[in-house]
C-alpha cells in the first residue's frame, strides 16, 4: 500500500496558486501597458488636431486680410447700424473673443459661409487632401472694440494716422503689404476675427481655435 506524501500535495497547491498569481500580475501589467500606449497615442493625436486647427484659423485670418486688400475702404460703413450676425453665432460665438461685444455687435464683412480648408489649401497629395478636408473655418471683420467705461463697443470706425501701426495680437501681420499695416499713410483700423475647428462627427464636440488680429488698412 502506497503512502501519498502530504508535502508533495502542498507543493503542488503552492505552485498552482503562484502560477495563477503570476498570470494575474502579468495580465495587469499588460493592460496597464496598453492603456499607457493608448493614452499617449490619443494625446499625440489631440496635439496634431490642435496644431492643424490653429493653422486653419491662421488661414482664416489671411482670408480676411485678402478681402481688406481688395476692398474699397472709404466705402465701408464708418458707423455700421445693422447687425448682420457675422460669425458670432453657432460654433464661432462672441464669447470666444475677449474684447468682442456680446450684444449690439456690428460686423462689416464676414465669410459668405463656413469654408472647407481643403478648398483653400490645394495639394497633390491624397493624404494631405484627406487631412485638410477634416477642418473648417470662418472669419469676419469689425471695427476695433473700444471700452466705453462699462462695456466694449465696436460701432465706430477708427482712423489711423500716418505714424500709427496696428498691434498684432497673434503673429505676423504681413507688414510688407501695400495695404495692410502700411507705415507713413493714413488708414483705418479693423479687427479680423477667425475661428477654426475639426469637423465634428455625430454626437461629437470638437474644440474651436479662435484668433483676433488688429490691422491697419490703407487705401
Amino acid at each position: 500500500m502506497k503512502k501519498h506524501s502530504r508535502t508533495n500535495t502542498s507543493n503542488k497547491g503552492f505552485v498552482l496558486v503562484l502560477s495563477i498569481l503570476m498570470l494575474l500580475i502579468m495580465s495587469i501589467a499588460g493592460v496597464t501597458m496598453v492603456t499607457l500606449v493608448s493614452a499617449e497615442f490619443n494625446e499625440n493625436e489631440r496635439r496634431d488636431h490642435y496644431q492643424q486647427t490653429l493653422y486653419a484659423a491662421e488661414t482664416a485670418v489671411n482670408l480676411g486680410k485678402i478681402w481688406l486688400k481688395k476692398a474699397n475702404l472709404p466705402s465701408l460703413p464708418a458707423n455700421p447700424n445693422a447687425w448682420t450676425g457675422g460669425g458670432v453665432s453657432n460654433w464661432c460665438p462672441a464669447s470666444l473673443f475677449l474684447e468682442l461685444p456680446r450684444t449690439n455687435n456690428y460686423v462689416i464683412k464676414n465669410a459668405d459661409s463656413v469654408v472647407d480648408l481643403n478648398n483653400i489649401l490645394k495639394s497633390n497629395d491624397q493624404a494631405e487632401r484627406q487631412k485638410f478636408s477634416q477642418y473648417e473655418l470662418f472669419w469676419f471683420i469689425a471695427n476695433p472694440s473700444v471700452w466705453n467705461g462699462s462695456q466694449y463697443v465696436n460701432n465706430t470706425r477708427i482712423v489711423a494716422t500716418s505714424d500709427q501701426n496696428a498691434n498684432d495680437k497673434s503673429g505676423s501681420i504681413d507688414e510688407n503689404s501695400s495695404k495692410i499695416n502700411k507705415t507713413g499713410s493714413t488708414g483705418y483700423f479693423y479687427t479680423i476675427y477667425a475661428c477654426a475647428r475639426k469637423k465634428p462627427g455625430f454626437f461629437e464636440k470638437t474644440p474651436v481655435v479662435a484668433l483676433d488680429v488688429l490691422v491697419k488698412a490703407t487705401q
